[in-house]
């Protein structure tokens, strides 16, 4: 009965272990891409003009072409990098808009088509 016992026990002992260290990886992620949706939505605000604001191209989770500020973008970029480091996201490719352009509403950057 012991023979057969701790084999189970040794299992049971590493499936939690990666259980957690896979939890903990989740965790880790959640809290990275809650920083960078923070910086994003920090970044659009506070423009004064069009010429303030540009488009970053992204992927999901996020929007395809998200506006900012440009004095905003080295952060937001940093964020990603952290973000895209990390953590893995499976996105489609974003279409081609040509038309799409940044401005600014109310003082935050926004995207016309």
């Amino acid at each position: 009965m012991r023979k057969i016992l701790l084999p189970i026990l040794a299992l049971a002992g590493l499936g939690y272990f990666f259980y957690s260290s896979l939890m903990g990886a989740v965790n880790n992620c959640e809290k990275l891409e809650a920083a960078t949706l923070e910086a994003i939505t920090a970044a659009s605000a506070g423009c004064s003009s069009d010429q303030d604001c540009t488009l970053l191209p992204l992927t999901c989770p996020y929007d395809c072409l998200t506006p900012m500020m440009r004095s905003a973008k080295p952060q937001v970029v940093a964020a990603l990098d952290e973000y895209m480091a990390s953590c893995m996201a499976m996105c489609p490719d974003c279409p081609k808009e040509r038309s799409a352009k940044a401005v600014c509403i109310n003082s935050r950057c926004a995207v016309t088509r």
